[in-house]
């Protein structure tokens, strides 16, 4: 009992050890970049700094494993291999974080969103929705609206649905899926709360209405386009030199 308490103890001090390395996102690399913030006032610049250390350390801690394995400990090598992997990942993560949250401040969804939406007026029927809107402008799903006014969604899991036989005397109304909340966001919030919101729903777009009226829709590839368009004019090397499909881009809307 007492072997086992004592290698729970030693175990316990080397985490602890390892947790204060100066490394983000390690507590020891969250407490360097507290105190670089307070040093420069800049939370970008503090967690690039803190970041880059992340990154490195997770390289020493590869280079440590490889070296491991090729002495025949290959156990702890591929341990200490994986952990550094993921410090590298979690590293550039919290910064891509933090590079989302700047540069989308400042932004609305009446700044980013497509105005004035193809809508499907409610009483067409599915065969004609289908060759005028689906195979014409070839998106999934669209808004069904009546003089400007919200009504629901419609698209192909929901015409799938329908008999085939019944598509020429069905209206798309009918087929329709009412609007919830998690559907619409309104003009003047945030482009941060629209990939929130993003994030947590299946769907790839929310309709912008404002007054119950359909204004506009902002989707995750209109967010990924702001993103690139930003980092591309951005004087940040590090956020320049991500992809937005492998890094920042997919990982925001996680």
């Amino acid at each position: 009992m007492t072997t086992v308490v004592g290698y729970l103890a030693l175990l316990n001090t080397i985490l602890g050890i390892f947790n204060l390395a100066p490394a983000f996102p390690l507590d020891g690399g969250r407490m360097l970049r507290a105190a670089l913030w307070a040093w420069r006032r800049d939370v970008v610049r503090a967690t690039r700094i803190a970041a880059r250390a992340g990154d490195l350390f997770g390289l020493l801690l590869i280079a440590l494993g490889v070296f491991a394995v090729l002495r025949g400990n290959l156990i702890g090598g591929v341990w200490q291999f994986l952990i550094g992997m993921f410090l590298r990942s979690a590293a550039a993560a919290s910064y891509q974080h933090t590079m989302t949250q700047r540069l989308l401040a400042d932004v609305s969804v009446a700044q980013v969103m497509t105005p004035n939406p193809i809508a499907v007026p409610p009483d067409v029927p599915i065969s004609r929705f289908i060759e005028d809107y689906i195979y014409r402008y070839h998106h999934r799903e669209f808004p069904v609206a009546r003089r400007g006014m919200l009504l629901g969604r419609v698209g192909t899991k929901e015409i799938a649905a329908v008999d085939r036989h019944f598509w020429p005397v069905t209206k798309v109304i009918t087929a329709a899926q009412p609007i919830t909340p998690a559907d619409t966001i309104a003009p003047e919030r945030g482009m941060l709360e629209a990939m929130a919101q993003l994030s947590s729903s299946e769907g790839s777009h929310l309709f912008v209405v404002s007054g119950g009226r359909l204004v506009g829709v902002v989707s995750r590839r209109d967010l990924v386009e702001l993103l690139s368009a930003k980092l591309e004019l951005s004087s940040d090397p590090i956020a320049t030199d991500r992809s937005l499909d492998g890094g920042l881009g997919r990982r925001a809307l996680n």
